[in-house]
């Protein structure tokens, strides 16, 4: 079976090689040419803006403390 996402992982991986001052969230938002990652965990509030996380500082895949 083919793996429909290793182009893609490979590019960002380029990209990261290339950048290596970035921060995961950083590069990937800056590889993906986007203004914006954004993240919300509470599913539980019909309107999520107000939880909304915005992923550019992120230094772990979460968030969160390590």
């Amino acid at each position: 079976m083919k793996n429909k996402n290793k182009k893609l992982l490979s590019d960002f991986s380029k990209y990261c090689v290339k950048n290596p001052n970035q921060r995961f969230f950083q590069a990937l938002r800056n590889w993906m040419n986007v203004n914006f990652i954004l993240v919300n965990n509470n599913l539980e509030i019909p309107t999520f803006t107000e939880d909304l996380q915005d992923t550019f500082y992120w230094e772990t895949k979460n968030g969160k403390e390590k």
